[in-house]
């Protein structure tokens, strides 16, 4: 995809281009739907990378202004249209943003984060409850890059419009919790942290249930704030958690997964292996079980030999059994 210089002198009076994540002046613009605008090659790089390649395709329509003159059913048509193309946007951006969280490319997190919050507010308006989650992974995202102030920013916006939403439901209290609590283990305010996690753990309980798999990241925070403070018993306990629900999930008879989930699963299971806490335990053997158990419902053969040969490693007689139940 390219782009072309913006030249000022060429747009109409009074029309300024800005820059699509910081809204500084724009110096250039893409080349394939002419209404994205950048003000650097770093903020080009950022937006592309991050979430214009997925819509590129759809901005021209929207972003361009209605031409048609028509009839009232024509134009009404055509709005109805609108709004569900924006829907459908934000749930396009929201996936990736968390699926870029989940792969811990932050940077990148942002940018998707951001377009999901700009389809909101057109479908929806500046206050809707739909903006709470864009705002949370944007200030997910934040903390993620070491920005710690412009988090608190976006999680304060999100807490806001929760808190002008009385009927706001449990599922978007828990993310506000999660997301205060990352934010809160990031200033190493443990006893807060596990606070916030605990309430996300109980609200995402009452709208999911205690073991699904919405809760396992709230269990993983739990985990990782656990660890940190090196409580390694309680720390492996919830991380032990974390692996019940994600083995009992592929264990069901609906084990299928959005790409979010997939890179959530992953990310979860991938860190239990690899953290000290549950060193000379079974947990990295269970861990990698469920990874290809994971990969075994993705109809990914390669990816499920790896993980159930690291599962065999050192693995317990129990978990023998499965595994090469697996691999038959």
């Amino acid at each position: 995809m390219a782009s072309e210089r913006i030249v000022p002198l060429a747009l109409p009076k009074s029309t300024k281009r800005c820059c699509e994540l910081c809204g500084q002046a724009a110096h250039s613009e893409c080349a394939q739907c002419k209404v994205t605008y950048w003000c650097s090659p770093e903020h080009e790089r950022l937006d592309r990378e991050g979430i214009h390649w997925r819509i590129c395709e759809f901005l021209g329509g929207l972003r361009r202004p209605f031409s048609g003159v028509g009839t009232q059913q024509d134009r009404d048509l055509h709005r109805e249209k609108q709004q569900q193309r924006k829907e459908h946007l934000l749930r396009l951006t929201l996936t990736e943003a968390q699926k870029l969280f989940n792969q811990d490319k932050f940077e990148l997190s942002v940018p998707a984060a951001m377009q999901a919050l700009k389809f909101g507010q057109d479908a929806f308006g500046l206050a809707h409850v739909a903006l709470v989650t864009p705002y949370l992974l944007m200030g997910c995202a934040s903390i993620g890059t070491g920005d710690l102030r412009q988090a608190e920013s976006y999680l304060s916006q999100a807490s806001w419009i929760i808190v002008k939403t009385p009927d706001c439901s449990p599922t978007l209290r828990s993310q506000l919790y999660r997301a205060l609590g990352r934010l809160y283990h990031a200033k190493r305010n443990g006893p807060a942290a596990l606070k916030l996690i605990s309430d996300d753990i109980y609200h995402t309980s009452l709208a999911s249930g205690p073991l699904s798999i919405a809760a396992a990241g709230g269990y993983q925070l739990l985990a990782t704030v656990f660890a940190g403070d090196n409580l390694h018993d309680q720390a492996r306990a919830a991380f032990r958690t974390v692996v019940q629900i994600w083995r009992a999930h592929f264990e069901g008879t609906n084990s299928s997964l959005d790409e979010a989930q997939e890179c959530e699963a992953v990310q979860h299971l991938t860190h239990i292996i690899s953290s000290p806490s549950c060193a000379d335990t079974p947990l990295p053997n269970e861990a990698a079980y469920a990874l290809a158990m994971l990969f075994h419902a993705a109809h990914n053969d390669e990816a499920t030999q790896k993980w159930l040969a690291r599962a065999r490693e050192g693995a317990p007689e129990s978990l023998l059994k499965d595994i090469e139940r697996l691999a038959v």
